[in-house]
């Protein structure tokens, strides 16, 4: 059989997403023998979804999201995009963004198919309007550093080694610049100081950064039994930043939810040596809601393109249109979209 001119992309360690158990301190060994430039894709799966639990990922993520929402700009754009959906059913966003960042760890930054991904996002980041670069960087420079911030909040600064971080930096810079992003760092240093005055120039409470930090609280209770879900605030709450804490108007910092999480990630660690996980184990596997290969289209916010006159200038509605971080938006008949531009 000949073989396919655009073959599956592979990333260069592929059996580390084998169904295969482990324990934790495999894991850790497999990490340090990657280059964590080389394999920043794959060391970033083994760090965030083999040895990370979903639920410590998720919140998490959640913290970083929460620190997103205190630009203004960020928590208006989240606002409109999660509009409806996001009060309706607030796991959605969550879940959906979680499916997209395990995505981008399944492909890498490097191929053709993490490609159609980033076009996605980025669609999804046009058509609810106002994302900027500087508001994409910051969300880019929390992807980066807010695992460490997290985890050292409850005392545990070293749960992730040089590599798991060198290869989060490269990795997520990889993705941002396949986004399309200026003004990345070059050195994983210079982050945190980035975002720390960012946020200490632009952050302020608003009430739509209130509005979604309690659609995060309730897509968090699906964490806890149906008795224990009031504890869900606590919880998500625990690792919070004081300037986020005050800007998404999170309830007060709980000392038994603090305890408990430092003592639940200490506990961890010391049973990583007999803690059995799989390699097999993802994002898009723990948080998608279409299953282990969604289509990327159904994932996130659904636009009405035939309101939108953005779409209208490309060309007709009954066409269809494709979206790339190069081209933006263009008409699927290229007649169509010829007309558009001669009529405009």
């Amino acid at each position: 059989m000949p073989e396919s001119p655009n073959p599956p992309y592979r990333l260069p360690r592929q059996e580390l997403w084998e169904d295969r158990a482990v324990t934790m301190a495999e894991v850790r060994g497999m990490i340090e023998d990657l280059d964590p430039l080389e394999h920043d894709a794959e060391i970033t799966h083994l760090s965030l979804e083999v040895r990370t639990p979903p639920m410590f990922a998720h919140a998490a993520y959640a913290s970083g999201t929460a620190r997103g929402l205190i630009h203004p700009g960020e928590a208006a754009v989240g606002y409109r995009g999660g509009t409806g959906e996001q009060l309706l059913h607030p796991e959605h966003r969550d879940r959906d963004t979680l499916t997209f960042f395990g995505m981008f760890m399944r492909y890498g930054h490097r191929s053709r198919q993490v490609r159609e991904v980033l076009d996605r996002v980025q669609q999804i980041h046009h058509d609810v309007r106002g994302v900027t670069n500087d508001t994409q960087l910051h969300v880019l420079g929390l992807l980066m550093t807010e695992p460490d911030r997290w985890v050292g909040s409850f005392g545990h600064r070293t749960y992730f080694t040089r590599n798991e971080r060198l290869a989060r930096y490269s990795f997520w810079r990889g993705i941002g610049e396949g986004m399309g992003l200026t003004g990345i760092w070059d050195d994983p240093d210079e982050v945190e100081p980035w975002v720390d005055a960012f946020e200490a120039k632009f952050g302020r409470p608003t009430n739509e950064a209130h509005q979604l930090w309690r659609g995060q609280v309730d897509g968090f209770r699906v964490w806890f039994p149906r008795r224990s879900q009031r504890l869900a605030a606590a919880y998500l709450g625990a690792g919070l930043t004081d300037k986020t804490r005050e800007c998404v108007g999170a309830e007060p910092r709980s000392a038994m939810a603090h305890r408990t999480l430092r003592a639940g990630i200490q506990a961890y660690l010391t049973g990583e040596p007999k803690l059995r996980t799989n390699l097999s184990r993802t994002w898009v596997g723990s948080f998608s809601r279409f299953g282990a290969q969604p289509d990327i289209h159904t994932i996130g916010y659904q636009h009405d393109v035939a309101a939108d006159p953005r779409y209208l200038r490309a060309g007709a509605p009954e066409d269809g249109y494709t979206f790339t971080v190069a081209d933006g938006v263009r008409s699927k008949c290229p007649v169509s979209a010829h007309h558009q531009e001669e009529s405009a």
